[in-house]
């Protein structure tokens, strides 16, 4: 049931962040480029607290291999960053971006977890996705 909370919390914070984006894009007349730059600019000062408060002690116990994979997973956060936004900048309708990409993550999540980590679905929760892929496309449809 942790999990649930920390997930809540997280989509949370990211709904926040993408309304206060959309806000700043459609009122302030700032260019997307600035505040990209402006919201990178926040996100390395926070991982970068983040970073003193976790205090990690043994980074000298990982292997090389696990060093890289962790360094190339973080780097991606900025492009999905970027992509993300430049689509929030591009839409009129805040949720059309936020189903697409829930729904990507959500497929792209339960084929990694199929074939990478050779965890057994249930058929109820396959069916499941299939329904919500249905509702997407009669949203978008009827957009």
């Amino acid at each position: 049931m942790l999990w649930f909370i920390f997930a809540s919390l997280a989509a949370l914070i990211s709904t926040s962040s993408k309304i206060i984006i959309k806000f700043l894009l459609n009122k302030k007349n700032y260019s997307f480029n600035e505040l990209t730059s402006l919201i990178f600019l926040g996100t390395s000062m926070s991982a970068f607290l983040l970073f003193l408060l976790l205090k990690p002690e043994n980074l000298s116990k990982f292997k090389n291999d696990t060093i890289i994979l962790g360094i190339t997973s973080g780097l991606l956060i900025p492009l999905i960053t970027y992509t993300l936004h430049k689509s929030l900048n591009l839409v009129s309708n805040l949720a059309l971006t936020g189903i697409i990409f829930t729904i990507g993550v959500t497929i792209s999540l339960l084929l990694a977890t199929v074939y990478f980590f050779n965890v057994k679905v249930k058929k109820n929760v396959v069916i499941g996705i299939f329904i919500a892929l249905l509702g997407v496309s009669v949203i978008i449809i009827n957009k």
